[in-house]
């Protein structure tokens, strides 16, 4: 018995009244396609139920189809935010019908050598990776702020979501700002931004700063937890905390619950990331990870292309919730 003719870029084309030229160079993530044609293409494709061939970009690219994505040697296996990264840039790679593989951190060099090009998840200060990549000439893409003109990058606005949870705080009549920050844990710069610039914001509206580094532990929520009950301490004036992760704000709140501390009558307490299933309650800086993953994907076209690099600075949003 036939089945119904699957539906094909030709059947796109007509529907969206664009060339199949534009459609193709959509659904390989070609950054000159306008964000909103590329979005009116993906909606056509979800009408159509059209999904790219990945078998066939292979046969016509070989190797180049595929995608690696790595993680950092110090990324945990446990941490939430790396899984969310990861499944998002899963889902938006095979839309566009990218082959994708997982590099492990201790085999990276013997896997770039069959891949097309490689995304970089939590990039860090000298990461070994970044020069490794070089060397063997595979185009890369940071997800993580790389202070260096030539390496292509997507971050959230992490400056700009740090200082809107400080005016926050400020906004509710809060003056003793204290802020957790995991950079000590190893977690990259990216923390350290916001750690850097929630401290700048606090210091420009006249808030007395305190700041706590995180200690190490087998996930960042345990972190956060043990963190407040060493150092309760440090937050005896503290009327608002700060953690520049939603894990560590998590644990900070169970500790303050467990010090009979009121969240959030007595302090205030935000996070950033807005990590769907855990960050419910939590007042944190929604990070776009659909977002995220898109402008990776279409960075690594450029990048593939040997486009000049840049940085793409992806918005984020406050939540105002419980705490």
């Amino acid at each position: 018995m036939g089945g119904m003719l699957q539906p094909t870029q030709y059947d796109i084309a007509r529907l969206t009244g664009l060339s199949q030229a534009t459609i193709s160079r959509a659904l390989r993530g070609d950054a000159s396609v306008q964000p909103q044609t590329r979005a009116r293409i993906m909606a056509a494709c979800a009408t159509l139920n059209y999904r790219p061939s990945m078998g066939a970009r292979i046969l016509a690219e070989g190797q180049r189809a595929i995608i690696g994505i790595s993680l950092s040697r110090d990324a945990l296996p446990t941490d939430r935010y790396v899984t969310i990264l990861h499944q998002s840039l899963l889902k938006e790679l095979g839309a566009s019908g990218w082959g994708v593989t997982l590099l492990a951190a201790d085999e990276l060099e013997a896997g770039l050598a069959g891949v097309g090009a490689v995304i970089l998840i939590g990039v860090n200060e000298d990461d070994a990776r970044l020069a490794l990549c070089r060397s063997l000439g595979v185009p890369f893409v940071a997800i993580g702020y790389v202070d260096d003109p030539q390496v292509f990058c997507v971050i959230p606005d992490d400056d700009g979501g740090a200082r809107m949870v400080v005016r926050h705080f400020h906004a509710l009549g809060r003056r003793h700002f204290a802020i957790m920050s995991s950079y000590a844990t190893g977690h990259g710069p990216a923390m350290s931004r916001r750690a850097r610039a929630a401290t700048d914001e606090a210091r420009a509206l006249g808030l007395s700063v305190t700041r706590i580094d995180a200690l190490a532990d087998v996930t960042h929520t345990l972190s956060g937890y043990r963190t407040v009950l060493r150092g309760a301490a440090l937050l005896a004036d503290a009327d608002c905390l700060f953690c520049d992760s939603d894990e560590l704000a998590l644990g900070a709140v169970r500790a303050l619950a467990d010090l009979d501390i009121a969240v959030p009558a007595t302090i205030s307490v935000a996070g950033f990331d807005d990590l769907p299933g855990l960050s419910r309650e939590l007042t944190t800086i929604r990070q776009d990870f659909p977002a995220i993953a898109r402008a990776a994907i279409a960075l690594t076209a450029e990048a593939r292309a040997d486009d000049p690099a840049r940085t793409v600075v992806v918005p984020v949003q406050l939540m105002l919730r419980r705490t």
